[in-house]
């Protein structure tokens, strides 16, 4: 696999030090420039170079300074390093040296002095990356490895990862084609290289290409595109069908020669990516109609792999309820939530239309709705049954249209009560200790029914 040069983007509003720098680090470094805030700011929407150089000289300051914390919040990630020129007043130097920034130097520093502070930023970033990664190895849950149907999805997530061929993922949206993506890049050799999607849905063709080969002006400056920017790492094409015929035969020949050129430039730089692609299940018909490249087809068709739809592997269902409930838990400080039997019963008659995201959302709106430590059918948004969804076996329909019936008609009494047990009590004509019974079977507290008490009646209390 081919080594990638770390990347250094320059900030160089008046094209001082482009020459030099670019010069003087060539031979290690691949040097991106920028001559404004503003440009900064949309380079670093696109793309994450590993280093941001900015200079600080007399003429440009007082504006750079000004625009310096928006850009430094886009990527607080990225270390950046201040060079700050001669002659700068000492109130403008000042203010660059508050500048939560990883390291300052002389703009005229030596190049030696440079690589040495690159040197320990990049180390710096490489321990941080590292701590990065083993805490979301230990804390994200991968659904993908919950058993039931999903065993022989996992098997071929497996395989694909133990090659470097392309891979074509068909399946449906919403299914999970790219969850089963990045699945496959952390199981790769590429693992800890970039992974980078690109989805060109609504693009036109010179976008299209922008994005994908970047682009060279001649003024010099430069834009890395995501072939550039995966480098060593994977790019993921979403929905690759929908990729203009003229940049997927651009794609398939910078991919079989290895070598690609920005758009407007001249100078070709190696590739090296892992191409995953996802697309329709029609797509094989499309190539054969000439409405696809055949070639960039075969490619990608190397390995290909089906994500089938939600509603065709519902034994799974559970199992990716409990793993998103264990995520979202986490995420949103409910370690502790269970779910209720009867929900997963539910969750496993309701039509998902294919669509593995309705399902996470559905799991985290329930997490965020819940008030006690059971996730109940109100959670989900069910406030009454409904017939289609209940089991046949009437057993066990029963008690899940009682338990329903129960909360329900509390819930109305509460109300009318205000959250007063003992007048709720009475007008059930129960005794206020079986009322209290009651709402614990059924999870319910009387505190959130109760009425806040004015100002007044506070300060009467006093």
């Amino acid at each position: 696999m081919t080594l990638v040069s770390p990347s250094v983007l320059l900030l160089d509003p008046n094209g001082l030090l482009i020459l030099r720098w670019a010069e003087a680090l060539a031979a290690d470094y691949q040097i991106e420039t920028s001559r404004s805030i503003e440009d900064t700011i949309a380079q670093l929407g696109e793309w994450l170079p590993d280093f941001l150089l900015i200079h600080v000289e007399l003429r440009s300051a007082v504006p750079l300074l000004d625009g310096l914390e928006p850009l430094l919040l886009t990527r607080p990630e990225l270390p950046v390093i201040a060079l700050v020129g001669e002659g700068l007043p000492a109130d403008q130097r000042l203010r660059a040296l508050r500048q939560p920034i990883f390291a300052h130097l002389e703009a005229d520093c030596p190049v030696e002095e440079l690589r040495i502070v690159l040197d320990r930023a990049a180390e710096h970033e490489r321990r941080r990356q590292e701590r990065l990664y083993l805490r979301q190895q230990q804390l994200e849950l991968d659904v993908y490895e919950m058993g039931g149907g999903l065993g022989s999805l996992h098997e071929a997530i497996q395989k694909a990862a133990n090659t470097e061929q392309g891979v074509l993922i068909y399946g449906p949206t919403g299914s999970g084609r790219r969850e089963v993506a990045k699945k496959i890049h952390l199981l790769s050799r590429r693992a800890r290289e970039p992974f980078v999607s690109f989805n060109p849905s609504g693009l036109s063709v010179e976008d299209c290409r922008v994005r994908l080969f970047g682009r060279e002006g001649r003024d010099g400056l430069r834009r890395r595109g995501l072939l550039e920017v995966a480098g060593g790492g994977t790019l993921l094409l979403e929905s690759v069908g929908l990729l203009p015929r003229s940049v997927q035969v651009e794609l398939y020949r910078s991919l079989r020669e290895g070598r690609c050129t920005r758009v407007g430039g001249i100078h070709a730089w190696a590739v090296d990516v892992r191409l995953i692609a996802t697309a329709s299940p029609d797509l094989k018909e499309r190539m054969r109609e000439g409405d696809f490249h055949g070639e960039l087809f075969n490619l990608l068709h190397s390995f290909p792999l089906g994500v089938p739809a939600l509603d065709e592997r519902r034994e799974d269902i559970p199992a990716l309820v409990r793993g998103y409930l264990r995520r979202f838990g986490r995420r949103h400080g409910r370690p502790d939530l269970e779910l209720e039997p009867e929900v997963e019963s539910l969750l496993l008659r309701r039509g998902w239309k294919g669509s593995l995201l309705e399902l996470r959302r559905s799991v985290e709106l329930a997490v965020l709705r819940a008030e006690g430590r059971t996730l109940s059918l109100g959670d989900f948004g069910v406030n009454g049954l409904d017939v289609e969804l209940l089991p046949l076996e009437y057993h066990q329909a029963k008690p899940m249209v009682e338990l329903d019936f129960k909360r329900r008609f509390f819930t109305r009494l509460l109300r009318l009560a205000d959250g007063k047990v003992t007048a709720a009590a009475e007008m059930m004509k129960v005794p206020r200790p079986s009322l209290s019974t009651m709402l614990k079977e059924v999870g319910l507290s009387p505190a959130p029914f109760k009425k806040p008490k004015r100002a007044s009646q506070k300060a009467a209390a006093r």
